[in-house]
């Protein structure tokens, strides 16, 4: 639809999180803005709600008398600037605005604005988003002030969650416990192992007669300390994650501290 730029719409504009109920209005939009060659229901699903991670705040939803009128999406992610300095930031895509409402000073309305507080209160100091050399000539360079990243310094990967994270590792940490010997380690006090994964926030396991568990926050120093590749723990077979682990073992980019009190922990109970 061309955009008449004679016409001057009110901003009188509401933004809410994404709920369950707007799916069907969030896809038409996106609809409306990129065509249905963008994707259908089950694309929109797996790319966003199904997301590990996902929160109904990485999806804005723009209302303007009640009807849809534009949708934001982001998700959240640590980048790590160098050793000891992570940020927060968010990688941003699929901002769809109904054609009739471009040109009217949306991005400087009173709702979008509220958005770079929302963000700014989750902690987000960078905001991220991939585009063509056009696009980021035209709009977000001007309009949005974003500069470019040299391909040599940024590597896209899946996304993932600090959350999604620590929740597979709880798992892996649940299928160990069930082990006899494992049951046998545990069963006088709490076994502990700061497990952290390339890119990803420190989570430590414990694990202790009543289950598995995974937090960030530990009060004493943990038996086992490893850092891992995010290749080991995506792993799917056990033949794949030792081939992983070795080519890590070899390349540095696996590390363990505190093997010496672990092992002394493990003779103390085959011996018990």
């Amino acid at each position: 639809m061309p955009h008449d730029s004679s016409k001057q719409k009110p901003l009188t504009v509401e933004a809410h999180a994404y709920t369950p109920d707007c799916e069907a209005e969030v896809l038409a939009i996106l609809h409306v803005a990129f065509g249905p060659v963008w994707g259908n229901q089950a694309f929109w699903r797996w790319k966003h709600v199904q997301r590990p991670g996902f929160s109904e705040h990485d999806v804005r939803v723009y209302r303007s008398a009640g009807t849809v009128i534009g949708c934001w999406h982001m998700a959240e992610r640590r980048l790590r600037l160098g050793s000891g300095l992570d940020i927060a930031a968010s990688v941003e895509g699929d901002y769809a605005l109904h054609p009739e409402w471009r040109g009217v000073g949306m991005g400087r309305d009173p709702a979008s604005l509220k958005e770079v507080r929302l963000l700014a209160e989750r902690g987000i100091v960078a905001r991220f988003a991939f585009t063509s050399p056009a696009l980021f000539e035209r709009i977000y360079r001007p309009k949005l002030g974003y500069r470019r990243i040299r391909t040599v310094t940024a590597r896209y990967r899946k996304l993932i969650s600090d959350t999604a994270i620590r929740e597979r590792l709880q798992r892996a940490g649940e299928r160990l416990r069930s082990q006899a010997f494992m049951r046998k380690l545990v069963r006088q006090r709490p076994l502990s192992i700061a497990i952290e994964v390339s890119g990803f926030r420190r989570c430590v396991l414990v694990m202790d007669a009543q289950g598995a568990r995974c937090t960030w926050e530990y009060e004493v120093d943990p038996d086992l300390a490893v850092g891992v590749p995010y290749a080991l723990i995506n792993a799917r077979t056990v033949a794949a994650a030792a081939r992983v682990a070795s080519l890590a073992l070899l390349g540095g980019k696996l590390r363990i501290r505190y093997a010496t009190r672990f092992m002394r922990r493990v003779v103390s109970a085959l011996l018990s």
